[in-house]
Order: C-alpha cells, then structure tokens, then sequence
C-alpha cells in the first residue's frame, strides 16, 4: 500500500513538474499570435524578463555576464543558462504546489487542459515551420559562390542545408508531412495519427541536428519531448493498435504444418541476418570506411609546376605537367592541367619507399622512388630520357573542415558554411 501511495505521488510531482516548465518554456504561447502589434510586445516583455534573470544570475554567480546573441543559433551559452534557471523555477514551485493539496488536486483534475495545451503548441509549431519548407524557404538554393566552393570546405550542417536546398519537390514534400502531423494534431478525431506523425517527424530532426551539428538541439528536443508525452499519455490505445492479437486466418489449418512453417520461416531469417551482417562486415573491411588506409593517402598538388614527365596518355611520346594526384585507399586519379582525369591502379612499397602507377585504361607503368612527410610528397625517377622529380603539397583527410566534425551541444553562431 505504502509503494502504492508512493508511486502515486511521483507520478503527481512529474506531472507538476511537467506542466510548470512547459508552460514557463513555451509561454506566452499562443498570445504572440495576437495581432496589431501585441503579440510581439508581449513576446518582448517575456524575453526581456528571462534576460533579466539570466543576467542576474551569471553575473551573481558565475562573476561573467552571458552574452545575449540571436544569429540564428539556439544552442548558445544563453539558451542554455535560460533552459537552466527555466528548471530550477519550475522545481521550486512544484514542490510548493505539491505541498498545497487543493492545487495539487485540481491540476490532478483538469490536466486534459494542460494536454490540450501541448497539442495545439506543438501543432502550430510544426504547420509554421512546414510553411518555410513548402514555400521553399527554409532550406534555400545554392547560390553561386555554394557552386563554385569545393566540396571539402563545406561543414555538416552546410552539406545538409544544401543537399535540402537543390531539391524543391523534396522541400515541399518533406513539408507537407510536417504540416498535416501538426495539422492533426488540432483535431480530436485525427490528433493521435498526428501524434505518431509528429514523433517519427521529430525524431528524425532532432537526429540531423545531432549529427550534422545544427545548432537547434535544445529547442528540437523540447518537441520531441512534448511529442513523447503525448504518446505517453494514450499509451493504451497505442499498445492496442500496434501490439494487436494477429489476424486468426493462416494459410495452414493443421498445426503441424503451421510449426514447421514457423521453423523454416526463422531458420531463413536467422541466415538472412547472419549472412547479410557477415559480408556487410567483409564489405566494409575492403571497400568501406575499415578499409585500412596506406602511408600515401591523401591528396596531392604539384608544386613545381616546370617539371615535365612522359605523357602516359599516348604512350609516354609526349610531354605535360600533373596538377593533382588523389591517392585514395584503393585507387589513384590523376588530374591534368586541362582538367582531364586519369584513372590508374598504385602498388606502394613502404620497405623501399617505391611507388608504381600503372594505367586502368590505358597502357603505361611509372616507377617512382618517393619521400614523404605530413605535408609534402616529391617523386623521382631517373630512368626516363629526363629525370623526374615532382614535388607535391599534401593535403590529408583530416585537413579538410567538412571532415572535422563534432557535435557541438553549445554554439555561439551557425556553421552553415
């Protein structure tokens, strides 16, 4: 009886908790719809108490006031000195609340208010940002300096920002499906197919902003949490309908025949999985990202531009110069001054420092004797009428910023480049 008394009280104190901090993260909700100028003011009024607060409190105890900065960016060290004081008011007056039983009791009482509530923020949440992706705006074209940027300068968020921006049917599509998962949710007949809606719709942005480090993490997962509590909240009915006794009907009446099916059915399953993995894994090791690098990978461009070498294009008659050597992990691109690409194969002798190119297509073997550090590569050959030596700038994986990733839980502006 005691645990039951318990658990009962924890689930009342959640619930406090819950509708204080939400109701203080998302207010003034839906006032600042108000037209004529009201619903701004009184946006106004509400950010300028919460800078207050923040500032009182960083520069009572941290002894350094917090910068305010709005570039677009939510995940500053404001937002979440805001989220954090948000929190600790919202504690403090649960546990007043709690103590107070007749509050306590009527919160108990009227929380489908409070349900309401998170449905219909939530829902006007999604439809405005589904309109800036309908309407194309969200996302933007590439402009011309994005075309012309090589690929590798590019950061995560600016990859994504751009994969999202070349495709307008994508943007509209991907709009459309957040615009009716909030829509539903207006509608009591249709909000817990928006509910399920809003989650997979969700989930699946808060997973970009994490891992293509877009800098509205903290406010994203405020409405994946909001969309979790909806779930929460009509958990039966969910479990019913997804977890539902199967349909009685089967293609085998006789029971015997139904266990063998059964057996064969998991038996292929089994070996689909276990093969599948295992040449994924074999896969990856050779061609993936376990391939084993070698002691040339990377990128490479000539530096001295006079040397010539032999023109492996036309059976080493000619003479032209090399701009680029791409050495990846399992072939080799050669890139002319007129732009034209020579693929050839490499094998790299590390006990003699030897480096063989030899032709995909054409027919041609180049022998060099290489020396290379972190940031240089200089190839030579003294057995062709000229002596050769190239010298190159090296340019590793790592060198590039679109490789340098981490999520960043705290920025101070947007990396969209």
């Amino acid at each position: 009886m005691k645990e039951i008394l318990m658990g009962k009280r924890i689930v009342d104190f959640t619930l406090i908790f819950l509708i204080v901090y939400l109701f203080l993260y998302t207010f003034p909700f839906p006032f600042y719809y108000l037209p004529f100028g009201i619903g701004p003011k009184l946006s106004s009024i509400v950010n300028d108490f919460w800078s207050s607060m923040v500032f009182y409190f960083s520069d009572s105890f941290l002894g350094n006031p917090i910068e305010k900065v709005r570039n677009g960016s939510g995940d500053t060290s404001y937002d979440y000195a805001e989220f954090s004081i948000q929190l600790s008011i919202s504690f403090c007056i649960s546990i007043l609340i709690f103590c107070l039983k007749r509050i306590r009791f009527f919160l108990r009482k009227n929380k489908i208010y409070f349900f309401y509530y998170l449905r219909f923020y939530l829902g006007f949440i999604l439809m405005g940002y589904a309109l800036s992706k309908i309407f194309y705006l969200q996302f933007w074209e590439p402009t011309l300096s994005d075309l012309i940027k090589p690929y590798g300068e590019s950061s995560r968020m600016g990859v994504l920002w751009r994969f999202m921006g070349i495709s307008e049917g994508y943007s509209i599509f991907a709009g459309l499906l957040q615009f009716f998962s909030g829509f539903f949710l207006l509608f009591n007949r249709l909000y817990k197919i928006g509910v399920i809606g809003s989650f997979g719709v969700l989930l699946n942005i808060v997973a970009l902003n994490i891992f293509f480090d877009v800098p509205v993490k903290l406010f994203s997962l405020h409405l994946l949490l909001i969309s979790l509590i909806l779930i929460i909240r009509d958990y039966k009915s969910y479990i019913s309908f997804f977890l539902s006794k199967p349909d009685s009907k089967t293609i085998f009446k006789k029971r015997s025949y139904r266990n063998s099916f059964l057996a064969l059915k998991s038996i292929f399953i089994l070996y689909f999985l276990i093969s599948g993995i295992d040449g994924r894994i074999k896969r990856q090791k050779r061609f993936g990202k376990r391939a084993p690098s070698h002691v040339l990978y990377g990128v490479y461009h000539k530096i001295n531009n006079s040397t010539k070498i032999m023109n492996i294009t036309s059976n080493q008659s000619d003479t032209l110069n090399w701009k680029t050597m791409i050495m990846d992990k399992n072939s080799t691109i050669l890139i002319q001054e007129n732009n034209d690409k020579i693929f050839v194969k490499h094998d790299i002798d590390t006990i003699k420092n030897k480096l063989i190119l030899t032709g995909k297509k054409q027919d041609f073997r180049l022998d060099f004797a290489y020396t290379v550090t972190d940031s240089t590569l200089t190839l030579s050959n003294e057995v062709y009428r000229d002596s050769l030596k190239l010298s190159f700038k090296r340019i590793k994986r790592e060198d590039f910023p679109l490789m340098n990733f981490e999520t960043n839980w705290i920025s101070k502006y947007p990396n969209n480049r």
